[in-house]
């Protein structure tokens, strides 16, 4: 197949792309008026629609982080450890810009306990493998490792997200004068500030590169360390489990479980109305018509279907729900679920011997899921919350309560029990779950994917 026949796929961090644009567009000339800043969205579809227009995907994802937490920083918890905190005038934008992904038409995907990187290099690895041209675009250099003949890298400037330099293998040869591959063996004995990888002392670019050439890997360089002259040569002998560390910290995953595949990313149809409900809020008039254009370029439509988030066949119309945690999670309770706000709906995803999963939290038109895992994450907002008079609404209240204290969570704020109060109107009946009570009293059906309608079946949102 000629390469103008093949199809293309192109993956986005979204993070790393996000927070490029947030620094690269002036702060206070982006806020809606809601007191929301909006520089990083605005910077990330204008790129985005660039893009569009220049790349030509038949397929198109964009990749999140769900938090700064992973099986990297467990495995070595200093992982990222010299990252500043996320700027306030950040938070909140990244749900928003995921939002306005949606009724674009496009698949935005998390998997906890990974990062975004993994997931691009999963799709890339199997886009690949399936006959796709890919494009990966990422901020992050450890992404060079995912460019071969079908991968190429589409690797932002410093001056911002607009000025893209394309990595195929013959520019990273000709940048570090070794395979894609191997540049993360390179990183691996220099070090990558960024990450708070520490590298060999005296080690640098040039002399990781001879090692690496005159050895053929990392492994390679290791096993001969004792052929190494001069200071260098000591250093590695002091120092090459640091470059051990690295090299399997820096490692991608290629296998990541994913909900979706290539095959499931190919680029729909723009909700138009979605986009303009969504572009007032941020007040981005000037997108607004070239995402309009774009719509009327290709097919547009009056509903999206851009989440991966299982939809119910009937019965009420059910929010996407979106995975959060960390500052954005904080952010959306602050919004959502403070003791001046209504009551919000809250449920407990249980596990074995009813452990505690994960949570689903309910405002009025807007659901989020948090997944839990003590010592994995940031949860002081969420503890706060759960502890606080903050009015929450709980189903079988007592379970609740009861797998909540096990984790270490302090349940206050009940204002209501759909299970008691279907005990006071009927003690007698036999069943108490929340989807009879609801056709019972609303007589609509609950989606039976998601029972709880609060909390996302275990591949959504992924």
């Amino acid at each position: 197949m000629s390469d103008e026949a093949k199809p293309t796929l192109l993956v986005i961090d979204g993070h790393s792309l996000a927070f490029r644009a947030f620094y690269a567009l002036p702060i206070d000339s982006f806020v809606n008026r809601e007191g929301q800043h909006t520089n990083a969205i605005h910077g990330f579809i204008s790129m985005l629609l660039n893009l569009l227009k220049n790349e030509k995907p038949t397929h198109l994802a964009v990749a999140f982080d769900i938090s700064r937490y992973s099986f990297r920083t467990r495995e070595y918890p200093e992982y990222k450890g010299t990252r500043s905190e996320t700027p306030p005038e950040f938070v909140g934008q990244i749900p928003l810009l995921e939002e306005a992904l949606h009724a674009m038409g496009i698949t935005t995907i998390t998997k906890e306990d990974f990062e975004a990187d993994d997931i691009l290099a999963t799709l890339a690895a199997r886009g690949s493998a399936a006959g796709y041209t890919v494009y990966v675009v990422s901020g992050d250099r450890d992404a060079i490792q995912m460019v071969n003949d079908d991968v190429t890298l589409l690797y932002p400037s410093a001056r911002g997200v607009t000025d893209l330099t394309r990595y195929d293998r013959d520019k990273v040869f000709e940048r570090y004068g070794i395979e894609p591959h191997q540049y993360p063996e390179i990183a691996a004995l220099v070090g990558e500030t960024s990450d708070n990888l520490i590298g060999v002392d005296k080690v640098g670019e040039k002399t990781a590169v001879k090692w690496i050439t005159q050895f053929g890997s990392l492994d390679e360089v290791i096993e001969h360390r004792d052929e190494i002259k001069g200071v260098v040569g000591d250093k590695l002998r002091e120092q090459y489990d640091r470059a051990v560390r690295n090299r399997k910290l820096n490692r991608l995953v290629t296998d990541v479980d994913l909900p979706v595949g290539p095959d499931d990313l190919e680029r729909r149809p723009i909700d138009v109305p979605a986009v303009r409900e969504v572009f007032d809020r941020l007040q981005f008039r000037t997108l607004l018509d070239r995402v309009t254009a774009l719509a009327e370029g290709g097919a547009a439509t009056g509903t999206s279907a851009a989440s991966t988030e299982p939809s119910a066949p009937t019965g009420p119309t059910v929010p996407v729900v979106r995975t959060l945690i960390d500052e954005e999670l904080a952010h959306w309770l602050r919004t959502h679920a403070s003791a001046d706000k209504p009551p919000v709906g809250l449920s407990v995803e249980y596990g074995p011997d009813n452990t505690v999963l994960g949570l689903g939290i309910a405002a009025a038109g807007d659901t989020v899921h948090v997944p839990w895992a003590a010592g994995r994450g940031d949860y002081v907002a969420l503890e706060e919350w759960l502890d606080a008079d903050s009015p929450k609404v709980v189903h079988d209240a007592k379970r609740a309560y009861k797998a909540l204290k096990r984790a270490g969570l302090t349940l206050t704020g009940l204002r209501g029990d759909p299970r008691i109060a279907a005990w006071l109107l009927r003690p007698g009946r036999t069943s108490f779950a929340l989807g009879d009570l609801v056709y019972e009293h609303l007589a609509e059906r609950m989606p039976e994917a998601d029972p709880n309608q609060l909390v996302p079946a275990d591949d959504a949102g992924e």
